[in-house]
């Protein structure tokens, strides 16, 4: 066996939250090694965080009230012969959890036949302890992970097109740009777990006339609040966030720059947006959908606002 093979691959520390790991063994010698012959892991740039159970019951406890665990390694004969599978069936069933996963580990495989099990509970894998190496628990865990990694990653998708929907929806009921950004903007960074955002609109001479004299609106959007910021500001920033915003403007297209992503948009009116923010990840072509989409609508709720303003200043 290679459980304590050397790894002397060097990794660098990006300050993510790690995977949470949960390993259920009655066996503290099984913690020891799968913990030595994890230290090192990554997965995305993530380490592993483990928490240590050792019976179905207190995994049952632990699962009922966390429910950010990536993977829980789990031992099938503990106080009883199938104590590992109820807890199965607890997570799955009786607490509706189907994005944790699980892989079931044994040291008596015929308790628990392989075939039988995998048939018929809702696992990941299903490992003989003695054939277990370094390697083939590492090809686990990645496969696990990057399981939970796109599971979560659906999930998270859905509640945000759901918040996308209903802020669109409510566009209607909204009669001020920083309303709009209030209520919209934050919904994104936190669907996308952005750091922070940056809006610019630059309107086509009518608008600008009637808004500002010089033809932008800037907002700069943080956890709490949507602000406005006039141009002599904007040109005395040096941010990254800023630059790539008039760099998108100038060459009119998007940029891709990890972490920094700017989204170019051409409404039929004439406004140009440039919707530029720096997200915590790399981005998949479902979160550039998203984004698409909500730059989009958002320029054509502000180009609504500002007609109806310009209406509104003519009748008076």
């Amino acid at each position: 066996m290679d459980w304590l093979a050397e790894d002397t691959t060097t990794t660098i520390d990006y300050g993510l939250p790690p995977w949470k790991v949960v390993i259920v063994d009655d066996d503290d010698e099984v913690h020891k090694i799968t913990t030595i012959s994890l230290n090192d892991f990554e997965f995305e740039h993530k380490k592993l965080e483990f928490v240590h159970l050792y019976s179905g019951k207190e995994a049952e406890q632990y699962f009922s009230q966390h429910n950010d665990i990536a993977l829980v390694l789990l031992d099938v004969v503990m106080e009883s012969d199938h104590a590992g599978l109820e807890v199965v069936k607890y997570i799955r069933e009786t607490l509706g959890n189907y994005y944790t996963r699980i892989v079931l580990r044994t040291g008596q495989p015929g308790t628990a036949p392989a075939n039988e099990v995998i048939k018929n509970y809702d696992i990941d894998g299903y490992n003989e302890k003695t054939k277990v190496t370094i390697n083939t628990l590492h090809h686990a865990i990645y496969t696990a992970l990057r399981s939970y990694r796109d599971l979560t990653r659906i999930q998270n998708y859905q509640r945000g097109l759901e918040r996308l929907i209903s802020a669109i929806n409510d566009m209607t009921q909204i009669d001020s740009v920083m309303e709009l950004s209030n209520a919209v903007l934050q919904q994104v960074k936190t669907v996308l777990d952005a750091e922070n955002a940056h809006f610019l609109i630059k309107d086509s001479a009518a608008f600008t006339m009637m808004k500002a004299k010089d033809n932008h609106w800037n907002f700069s959007i943080n956890e709490t609040q949507a602000t406005f910021v006039d141009e002599s500001t904007m040109l005395q920033s040096s941010q990254p966030i800023v630059e790539y915003a008039q760099q998108c403007f100038l060459e009119k297209k998007h940029i891709v720059a990890p972490p920094y992503y700017c989204f170019y948009y051409h409404s039929k009116r004439g406004t140009d947006s440039a919707f530029v923010f720096k997200c915590g990840s790399e981005l998949s072509s479902l979160s550039h959908k998203l984004i698409k989409l909500f730059s989009i609508n958002i320029v054509l709720t502000v180009e609504n606002l500002l007609i109806e303003k310009a209406q509104q200043s003519l009748g008076h």
